[in-house]
């Protein structure tokens, strides 16, 4: 029951935190005129708030903190916590081994790889949302700055923050040997599998325990 409650609170607040999108995004048609032809109808679609200052409070209060600050906030706080249970963990019987400095290096390997997911989050989305706080807050742009900041500026923010779901498995490849040794054994299953050749027990097992080790 309490696994149900939270996915379904999971699902209820991003879609109660897109209604006045939904509310206050307008669909326009106008003409363009395309390389000095005949002009063309162009659908646009754009945000058009009635109140100025409920625009920009939706982007500070709703936009801002929940997909930026508080995200990297707990991001910051249970990264944290992970690294300090994984960093105090010690195995009894190995000290002064070979066994140990492995360890020891794993551990650090792995507070650097959550450092670097942090940080990578804080950097991708921070020229998106200081862009946002530039517009809502800062002074007008003059014609060429809008042109330049919507044709240009905004849609490189808005790749690099998108950018950050596909960076992290790079990362955790990085830093991770499991974790690359896992990819490997799914994408030789995933060929296995296109060209009809079942796995055998044994590199079924091995993906299995893999996988396993990779996911813990």
């Amino acid at each position: 029951m309490i696994a149900l409650i939270i996915i379904g609170l999971i699902w209820l607040v991003p879609i109660g935190l897109q209604i006045p999108w939904a509310l206050y995004y307008k669909l326009d048609e106008f003409s363009m005129y395309i390389n000095g032809n005949q002009p063309a109808k162009v659908l646009a679609c754009y945000l058009e708030f009635t109140d100025v200052r409920f625009e920009r409070g939706f982007f500070l209060g709703v936009v801002f903190l929940t997909y930026y600050l508080v995200p990297l906030v707990v991001i910051t706080v249970f990264y944290t916590l992970i690294g300090m249970k994984v960093w105090k963990r010690n195995v009894a019987g190995i000290r002064g081994s070979k066994a140990e400095r492995n360890i020891q290096r794993s551990k650090v390997k792995i507070v650097r790889m959550l450092v670097t997911v942090a940080i990578v989050f804080a950097l991708l989305w921070l020229p998106l949302f200081s862009l946002r706080m530039c517009v809502y807050f800062g002074k007008p742009f003059t014609t060429p700055q809008r042109e330049v900041v919507s044709h240009i500026v905004m849609p490189i923010a808005q790749w690099l923050g998108s950018a950050n779901s596909c960076v992290n498995p790079f990362i955790y490849c990085f830093f991770s040997e499991q974790f690359r040794k896992g990819i490997i054994e799914i994408l030789k299953c995933a060929s296995s599998c296109c060209s009809g050749r079942p796995l055998g027990r044994t590199n079924q097992r091995h993906q299995s325990v893999t996988t396993t080790n990779t996911v813990l």
